[in-house]
């Protein structure tokens, strides 16, 4: 854990360098603010409640709250929020509530970079071992799972499926017939990392999710879309409401 002495003597270790010393242009340090905390509106399952005292968690922020309200209302939701600050809570705790209440529903994860996929992996699990004896299942579905585990998570979907926009592309929707039983009770959809792309990757990765649009129609689902990143500036801008996912990674000329 890194402490406010360790910062500290950082900043006087870099200030006193021979080589980057001259570089440090401004200091400033802004005084602590306390945190603002907040509950949910409406109470969580004892089930939930008990996975957060497991999990050491007393109490959320109130960005978490609130978005969290937004999501458990059915509503689409961007959050746009700085890094270490709870983002995956805010999405994990209401997908691991409606799995609560359907087990047999479906969740998909979209992250661009397969070690991100891992830590959520990771957080997820350890979440879910607290809600038993029903635990929610995960898996990553990319480039690194084997063809054997690859067909028994087509064959027996788990609960959630974290994969990326190139696997999205070339096998659940490509194939999305063997994809049936995971299609047809998807009720959530988290995008992470949102952004604009430009030039030819940016017009693949906005047809790709014109074509999820296409397929949830086939399967005559409509699930709700979780957006969330560190850095987007306009995420009104971004992700309008009418239909969401479609502009996120638009084709923008250089």
């Amino acid at each position: 854990m890194v402490t406010d002495s360790k910062i500290g003597e950082f900043l006087k270790a870099l200030s006193n360098s021979r080589r980057l010393g001259s570089q440090v242009v401004y200091q400033h340090n802004l005084p602590a603010k306390p945190a603002g905390w907040a509950e949910p509106t409406h109470p969580w399952p004892d089930a939930i409640r008990a996975l957060l005292k497991s999990a050491g968690i007393k109490n959320l922020y109130r960005h978490q709250a609130q978005a969290i309200d937004l999501i458990r209302s059915g509503r689409h939701v961007i959050v746009a929020t700085p890094t270490a600050s709870g983002k995956t809570l805010v999405y994990d705790l209401p997908v691991l509530e409606h799995f609560l209440k359907d087990p047999d529903a479906t969740a998909l994860y979209i992250f661009p970079l397969k070690a991100l996929a891992h830590d959520q992996l990771q957080t997820f699990e350890m979440l879910a071992t607290h809600l038993k004896p029903s635990q929610p299942t995960a898996a990553i579905y990319d480039g690194d799972t084997s063809a054997y585990r690859r067909k028994r998570i087509r064959q027996a979907p788990p609960n959630l499926v974290i994969t990326n926009p190139e696997m999205l592309h070339l096998s659940l929707m490509a194939y999305h017939h063997k994809w049936a039983a995971f299609w047809s009770r998807l009720r959530m959809v988290v995008v992470d990392e949102v952004h604009t792309c430009r030039g030819v990757m940016g017009s693949h990765l906005s047809q790709i999710f014109r074509r999820f649009h296409r397929i949830a129609s086939h399967y005559d689902i409509s699930p709700k879309f979780v957006f969330s990143s560190a850095t987007v500036a306009n995420p009104a801008q971004l992700a309008p409401w009418d239909r969401p996912a479609l502009p996120f990674f638009c084709c923008r000329r250089p």
